[in-house]
């Protein structure tokens, strides 16, 4: 059994905002997680990027596209996912997601990833009041 799950409640989502969806394999999972870390750990540490509805705002400009919907429990740079109650890890790829529902990524502390890691945005459980969502975007 691998380490990826599924999550009914991001399958009804994804069902109605994207075109087609599937849950990633561990090793997919493991290789999305890596080159992520390679080209965004850096600006996670010093702050280059928008936040709050800015960050929102930044998504939706880009909608419709493929990507991945994926959780890092537990990760040092993303703090919504430390001590989460969702510590179940799951990475969906999806194509032309055009709905962001801003509450539900919130409650996963869920982060959205272009397919080509141009831009990504990380929700998490403390926002938009706690800690406001974060956007990157890599093409700029």
């Amino acid at each position: 059994m691998g380490i990826l799950k599924r999550y009914l409640e991001i399958e009804d989502y994804l069902s109605n905002a994207a075109s087609n969806y599937f849950i990633e394999k561990d090793l997919s999972y493991a290789k999305v997680i890596k080159l992520w870390r390679s080209k965004y750990e850096l600006d996670l540490t010093c702050g280059n990027m928008l936040r709050g509805e800015r960050a929102l705002q930044a998504l939706s400009n880009n909608l419709p596209f493929d990507g991945y919907i994926l959780n890092l429990p537990n990760y040092k740079f993303l703090p919504s996912t430390c001590g989460s109650d969702r510590q179940v890890t799951f990475c969906y790829h999806v194509e032309k997601l055009e709905i962001i529902d801003r509450s539900l990524l919130n409650s996963f502390g869920a982060v959205v990833i272009q397919y080509d890691m141009n831009f990504m945005c990380a929700f998490n459980k403390e926002g938009p009041v706690g800690y406001p969502e974060i956007y990157v975007d890599k093409r700029n």
